[in-house]
């Protein structure tokens, strides 16, 4: 998205930094349906819910705020600037990313346990939430992670898969205009999230 930006001569910045509070709203949603399959107690997700609420809420308040503009973008220069994100290509990349994020994740639990796993969380966040979570919640159903862990590992790692956006828009495009929008909507979004994991930290919510 951030390369049909640069190609449409930033013509959208606007929809553009849309596009990345939805792709945030999506991946947070993502990540609780696969809580939900793999842990069916739900234990993990009731503390989930919370952030999921939050951050979904942000996104779409960000989105409903975006002043839609009357300029319309040429048909071919749409077809030749954005790529479908379903094309056999990126499925692959896709899967050797969340492969590898998992790998990570199982290797850094095995040697440094808790410590290993919120690394992981934070590192492979940036990468694929969704396999952080993935292993996070086989782990806690197969009793080698606890509840407390998994679920700040969790949070740890949707938050991260949040402010990612923001590498991605840098490295595409160094200027600055979508990068101030796209970090506005991304902070506004995980404020809230950080707030929740401060108030499980210090026992206000207490995890049990």
């Amino acid at each position: 998205m951030t390369d049909f930006h640069v190609r449409t001569e930033r013509a959208f910045p606007g929809r553009t930094a849309v596009g990345a509070v939805l792709a945030n709203v999506a991946m947070v949603l993502r990540n609780g349906v696969l809580l939900i399959i793999v842990d069916p107690s739900l234990q993990i997700f009731r503390y989930y819910i919370i952030p999921l609420a939050i951050l979904f809420l942000v996104g779409i308040y960000r989105m409903l705020r975006v002043t839609k503009r009357s300029a319309r973008v040429d048909d071919e220069l749409l077809d030749g600037a954005l790529a479908s994100p379903f094309e056999f290509g990126a499925a692959i990349r896709f899967a050797l990313v969340f492969s590898g994020v998992s790998i990570l994740s199982l290797f850094l639990q095995d040697i440094y346990s808790d410590a290993g796993v919120f690394a992981a969380a934070f590192i492979g966040g940036f990468a694929s939430a969704g396999a952080i979570v993935a292993i996070v919640g086989i782990g806690f159903a197969g009793a080698t992670i606890s509840l407390s862990t998994a679920v700040y590992a969790v949070i740890i790692a949707t938050t991260t898969s949040v402010l990612n956006k923001m590498v991605y828009v840098y490295t595409s495009d160094r200027e600055t205009t979508l990068l101030k929008m796209v970090a506005k909507d991304s902070l506004m979004m995980v404020a809230g999230v950080v707030i929740f994991i401060l108030l499980l930290f210090f026992g206000i919510l207490p995890i049990a």
